[in-house]
Order: C-alpha cells, then sequence, then structure tokens
C-alpha cells in the first residue's frame, strides 16, 4: 500500500512542478500567470491523480481485504467489520504523514505557491478516494459474511 502511494505523491509533485529546483523557478512563476498553462497542469494532475488514486485503491483493497479473510478475523461477521476502523486508522495516518511531508516541501521556500496548492488538493483527493474504495469494498465483504 504505502508502495503504491509513494508514486501518486511523487509523480503529481512533478507534474505540478512543485519539487523544489532553481532551474525551474523561473518557468514555475512563468505557469502560475498564464491561465492556460496552470489549466494543462491542473488537468494533467486530475488525470493521473484519478489513475494512481485507483491502483493504490487497488492495493489497499488486495491488502485489507486479505486481512480480513485471515483465520482470526474471518470467524464471525462482526470479526469481519473490525477490519473497517483498522483500515480507516492505517488510511488516515498514511494520510496525515503525506501531508506533512507536501507541507514540508510545499513551504521549503517560505511560501506555498499556486502550483503547490493544486498539487496538495489533487493529493488530497486522490487519497480520499483510495480511503473510498478501501472502506466500501471492506463494508461490502463483511455484509456479504
Amino acid at each position: 500500500l504505502v508502495s503504491r502511494s509513494i508514486p501518486t505523491q511523487i509523480l503529481l509533485a512533478l507534474v505540478s512542478r512543485s519539487i523544489p529546483s532553481q532551474s525551474l523557478e523561473k518557468k514555475r512563476q512563468e505557469m502560475i500567470r498564464d491561465p492556460e498553462a496552470m489549466e494543462e497542469v491542473e488537468i494533467s494532475m486530475k488525470c493521473w491523480g484519478v489513475l494512481l488514486a485507483h491502483m493504490t485503491g487497488f492495493a489497499a483493497i488486495n491488502s485489507w481485504g486479505t486481512v480480513q479473510q485471515l483465520p482470526f478475523f474471518r470467524r464471525t461477521p462482526g470479526m469481519t467489520v473490525c477490519v473497517i476502523p483498522l483500515a480507516l486508522m492505517g488510511n488516515l495516518t498514511l494520510q496525515r504523514i503525506s501531508d506533512a511531508v507536501r507541507e514540508w516541501v510545499a513551504n521549503g521556500d517560505g511560501e506555498k505557491d499556486e502550483l503547490e496548492e493544486k498539487w496538495d488538493e489533487e493529493v488530497e483527493e486522490a487519497e480520499n478516494d483510495v480511503g473510498g474504495l478501501t472502506m466500501s469494498f471492506l463494508l461490502s465483504q463483511a455484509l456479504r459474511f
């Protein structure tokens, strides 16, 4: 799961040009002033964000679904439901850690510009998609018990 989450963060940072670099700073400022360039970056981030969120979501479904099928949890319907809060806490923990890293990177130069804001928004949306996919699958699997 973590191995899928990290590439999402990095790829969206690259697409939004939010990775700190002195050589790209002038180009980044030009992009921020150009509405068409910002729209292109936003479309690219949405495209990659949705794709990577679904890949990460399916990995999370596989991981937590496997936990739900362990002998300890599959004994009773109530035990299968117990995996849902565990998955939620795991997902929220990863979200908080990645948010802290994004804030650290975005504020590395002392301010958070529009490209970095877009990066943060798209990654948060992708993380929410991952959580939604995971929790809905785990709930439906528990109810099917």
